[in-house]
Formats: structure tokens, C-alpha cells, sequence
């Protein structure tokens, strides 16, 4: 029977821990309070001003990312 986790938190560091447990023939299942937990989509704050939820911004200064999403055969511009 195979394992099953519950990874919480679908930032990077959810996202890398997700792949690595695929990769190591583990079901994952990834969640995460936001309904787009990549940043692209603005949230607001109860006040209604906007809140940056992602890494969108800087997230290119980080080689490992731009690696992962190479590795995952994903156009940058769509994460």
C-alpha cells in the first residue's frame, strides 16, 4: 500500500516538499488556505487594500525556483 500526506502550505517550500515526496512514490495531497496560493491573484485585506500573498514580485532572484520550475517543464510566466 502506498503512503498518503497531507502536505499543508502550497508556497515554495510546500510545493518542493510535494515534489520531493512524489518523487519518492509517496500520494500527496497539497493544500492551502488561499485559493491561489501563487500570489498572481491580488488578495485584499479586510479593509479592502491589497495584499501581496506570493512571491510573485521577487521570486526570479532565486535560482532554485527558476530551476524546479524547469524541471517541472513550467512557463514562468504562468506561475
Amino acid at each position: 500500500k502506498r503512503q498518503h500526506v497531507v502536505v499543508v502550505g502550497a508556497g515554495w517550500g510546500g510545493l518542493g516538499a510535494a515534489k520531493s515526496l512524489c518523487e519518492a512514490g509517496v500520494d500527496v495531497t497539497l493544500i492551502d488556505a488561499l485559493k491561489d496560493p501563487s500570489g498572481r491573484t491580488p488578495d485584499l485585506t479586510p479593509s479592502g487594500k491589497p495584499f501581496e500573498a506570493g512571491t510573485r514580485g521577487f521570486w526570479k532572484d532565486y535560482p532554485n525556483i527558476v530551476s524546479v520550475c524547469a524541471e517541472l517543464g513550467l512557463d514562468e510566466s504562468n506561475v
